[in-house]
């Protein structure tokens, strides 16, 4: 195992990597709605704005994560949100504009079903709240 940091769109390992990794984890930038019960301030910061610019954003780091994965291997996809639009929603879109990606289940314990993927949250779990989704690319 060589993990590799990314540090932008623009990384030249991005090209040089393209269809070659076996896993790729996306731990993507997102509103962080699941730790609003330990921050519930930052329920105040998250306008529809922002909403819009961190889902395009989570769009982006799929779309780039997905080049590098090579076939047979997997995209792990994480967020600390239990907003469906930041979680279900951006796999949902994902899946929509990729037709050589199937999900695949994360683990078998913990959380429940949200979508293609997993949601674990506080009353549920006792955790943060987090989603969570494994593709895999099959071809």
């Amino acid at each position: 195992m060589h993990p590799q940091l990314i540090a932008s769109e623009n990384d030249i390992k991005v090209k040089r990597l393209a269809g070659k990794i076996d896993r790729v984890l996306v731990d993507a930038p997102c509103s962080g709605s699941g730790t609003w019960r330990r921050n519930p301030e930052g329920r105040w910061r998250l306008t529809p704005e922002r909403l819009e610019r961190l889902t395009a954003t989570q769009d982006r780091l799929l779309d780039l994560g997905a080049q590098m994965v090579k076939p047979g291997g997997s995209l792990v996809y994480a967020v600390c949100s239990i907003l469906s639009r930041e979680g279900a929603g951006r796999i949902a879109d994902f899946l929509a504009r990729h037709s050589s990606w199937i999900r695949e289940e994360p683990f078998n314990h913990g959380g429940r079903r949200d979508g293609e993927g997993r949601l674990l949250t506080p009353a549920h779990d006792g955790t943060d709240g987090f989603f969570v989704a494994r593709l895999r690319r099959s071809c």
